[in-house]
């Protein structure tokens, strides 16, 4: 406990650092950066165990945000039909990977494969990249990032804390025991009372009345949670507890950014849809 908690403070610090000082082209530099070595992770779930592979595969899909930021013209005038093609279609893939959690183990015929899983992390890893990278786009954009990450890490903290005290009935016990409906509740309140909190002590969107506000962070908790799954089937099914051990208390970066890589396209969706922009 001490040491997750340590980390997560010392986490904590270094994004509103990131956040307050670094300009929208560096901030994107670190958070593809970030994603990459959750990439490198994540060639350990699809069974590549040689680190020049898992480097070389990080570097493919370093390579593959930064084509898709130059192609989409995310720190320009954004391509924006194009990109919401994109965006749309990650939507989609977690659609399917809801009815794959849902499903497991016997969807893992579908997609165990190791050539798949490799396949499936340049789905999972890049376009929650460029969804924040376009986000950095709007008045305030590294806020509006902020907001995201603190938003799952309440989410993530009131899980933890309602699930450890409470939990007794497991939300989905064959992908990972641990979790529990009272998490699923815990980590609904407690992100719900910070997008609360942040809607009248910070700057918002302008014009975006409460509701829809609160309703985009409650649908986009949903997805963190979908994202969390998606990641601990993937690590059940590779017979492994964490992606790494790069974290204390926390296990690998891949285990930190699970949940915003179906929770980052979404919020983004969410926002576009609500302002008129879609």
């Amino acid at each position: 406990m001490k040491n997750r908690i340590l980390t997560g403070l010392a986490a904590a610090a270094l994004v509103v650092a990131l956040v307050s000082f670094l300009p929208a082209v560096a901030l994107a530099s670190v958070i593809a950066m970030i994603f990459a070595v959750g990439g490198y992770e994540w060639a350990s779930l699809s069974t590549i165990n040689s680190r020049p592979l898992k480097i070389l595969y990080a570097l493919v899909l370093l390579g593959l945000m930064g084509a898709g930021i130059h192609y989409f013209q995310l720190l320009g005038e954004v391509n924006v039909a194009s990109f919401m093609g994109l965006m749309h279609l990650a939507g989609v893939f977690w659609a399917i990977v809801l009815l794959w959690v849902m499903s497991y183990p016997g969807s893992a015929a579908i997609w165990s494969h190791p050539l798949f899983i490799g396949c499936m992390g340049v789905i999972v890893i890049v376009p929650p990249v460029l969804a924040l990278v376009y986000l950095l786009q709007f008045s305030m954009g590294n806020w509006l990032v902020f907001y995201l990450v603190a938003l799952v890490s309440s989410a993530d903290t009131g899980a933890y804390f309602f699930g450890k005290f409470l939990g007794k009935k497991k939300l989905c016990p064959k992908v990972s025991p641990g979790k529990s409906w009272m998490g699923l509740v815990g980590g609904l309140i407690a992100s719900s009372a910070f997008s609360l909190a942040w809607y009248y002590l910070s700057p918002a969107l302008p014009g975006l009345s409460l509701v829809p506000f609160v309703l985009v962070g409650i649908v986009t908790v949903l997805f963190s949670v979908l994202g969390d799954l998606m990641e601990s089937m993937v690590k059940r099914q590779a017979g492994k507890k964490d992606s790494g051990s790069i974290l204390p208390g926390h296990g690998g970066i891949m285990d930190r950014l699970d949940s915003m890589t179906a929770a980052a396209p979404i919020y983004l969706l969410l926002l576009l849809l609500i302002m008129g922009q879609q």
